[in-house]
């Protein structure tokens, strides 16, 4: 019965998670199947022109390998890949009007640091417990903020960097963590509150 109501509680915060790994998973496959395309066509015979940009033949780096270190410090795709998947590049976005990737830009991540960052936050002040800000003002009010913390985000970039690619999610999370923080300090006795209730709800 504890489970089930964690679970719920903690709705938000594991769909954000599903889709950040599935995100990833996905652009490591992506780059995987054209490495894999390029070793059976060393030479780029009979290959069809593999490029997200039209700048031509594409093979990415291995994440891990010295050329991948370059191209994303934090180990992850390059940003052709990341362009390819929806990331948010404000030039796509005003000349191009893909204004899609707005809200695709919302639940993606640049690399496996970050991720990992993503689901420690997630896991433990934002969904993960009973003291969790998800578990103490509902799943509603938790997107919402998170909704608001990116889209700020996106326009704030947009506006000062118009150059730069943006995966939107960790500027929603951050404006989680702050909303988290304000809401331990200015209402310290909420979770004591929700951990009491918890209590009797097992009797």
């Amino acid at each position: 019965s504890r489970g089930r109501l964690s679970s719920r509680r903690s709705m938000f915060s594991r769909f954000i998670i599903g889709a950040l790994c599935l995100h990833l998973a996905v652009c490591g496959l992506h780059d995987l199947f054209l490495r894999y395309i390029a070793y059976r066509n060393p030479d780029g015979e009979g290959e069809a022109e593999v490029s997200w940009n039209g700048e031509g033949r594409y093979i990415p780096p291995y994440w891990i390998s010295f050329e991948g270190r370059v191209l994303n410090p934090c180990v992850g795709p390059g940003a052709r890949t990341l362009t390819g998947f929806g990331a948010l590049v404000p030039g796509l976005v005003l000349s191009n009007g893909q204004r899609w990737r707005i809200g695709t830009s919302l639940f993606q991540t640049s690399s496996v640091v970050q991720l990992l960052l993503h689901i420690w936050a997630l896991r433990t002040a934002l969904g993960g417990s009973m003291n969790s800000l998800e578990w103490r003002r509902g799943t509603s009010a938790v997107s919402i903020v998170y909704t608001l913390s990116a889209l700020i985000g996106v326009v704030w970039s947009i506006t000062l960097e118009p150059g730069r690619l943006i995966t939107a999610s960790g500027m929603g999370i951050a404006g989680l963590l702050a909303a988290a923080t304000v809401d331990h300090i200015c209402f310290p006795d909420a979770s004591k509150d929700e951990g009491d209730d918890a209590g009797v709800s097992r009797y």
